[in-house]
């Protein structure tokens, strides 16, 4: 997607889950436009933090 990322593991109810964070942004506008794109990719559960 060409987003800056950082990934992370971690466990949660016995299961393995892997954490993808993306940014930083510059600005709240470019958050909302990464979320756009995340979304649109199919990643549904993707929120801003």
């Amino acid at each position: 997607l060409g987003l800056p990322i950082a990934t992370s593991s971690i466990t949660r109810k016995g299961h393995m889950l892997q954490v993808v964070y993306a940014g930083p942004f510059a600005s709240p506008t470019q958050a909302q436009s990464a979320l756009a794109t995340t979304l649109g990719a199919g990643f549904t559960d993707a929120i801003l933090k």
